[in-house]
């Protein structure tokens, strides 16, 4: 079934388009490595959307919610898609904001626009955005190897929601994400 990610626990996991690819990067920030990541980030983030949404992380994971929220909020507006996808979980599920759902699917399709695959599964697990047919495109830009984008493209290929029916993209659609486990 379809779930938003969890608010907080998924920001230290967190898949980030903005990292270079020679960066090697990490899924967690480790506890010994909070202080080193909230002092280098803090002066790196006034130019860089990129550290401004790691300070955040750094944030999550010192357990400052407030504080993270802040950084991701001034990423996001620098364009980060990876902290617009936290704000969006934030809002969706009322982890230190007020739950807001409109506010979340305009977070997750701009994510989601931008190619962060977080956004694109984040969308379809809250049933799309608020204009069928810029979903569909969405959720086809994304479905590629996430197989909560490929089920909810597929149920709107076989309702003929944003687009024309399609019952066998659809049926190939299903197999694919039940072939992941969905």
């Amino acid at each position: 079934g379809a779930e938003i990610d969890n608010a907080f626990g998924a920001m230290v996991t967190a898949v980030e388009p903005d990292k270079p690819a020679d960066v090697k990067g990490t899924a967690e920030i480790a506890a010994s490595d909070i202080a080193t990541a909230l002092k280098f980030c803090r002066t790196a983030a006034a130019s860089s959307r990129r550290a401004m949404y790691q300070l955040g992380r750094a944030h999550a994971a010192n357990g400052q919610p407030a504080e993270a929220l802040a950084a991701f909020r001034k990423a996001a507006d620098k364009g980060s898609s990876s902290a617009m996808v936290e704000l969006g979980v934030a809002y969706a599920t009322g982890a230190g904001l007020a739950k807001d759902e409109a506010k979340a699917r305009d977070l997750f399709e701009r994510a989601a626009s931008a190619g962060n695959p977080r956004g694109v599964s984040n969308l379809a697990a809250i049933g799309g955005g608020s204009d069928p047919v810029k979903s569909r495109a969405l959720l086809e830009k994304g479905a590629g190897s996430n197989a909560e984008a490929q089920y909810q493209l597929g149920v709107m290929m076989s309702e003929g929601i944003g687009g024309p029916k399609d019952d066998v993209a659809a049926r190939a659609l299903f197999e694919k994400a039940a072939a992941q486990g969905h």
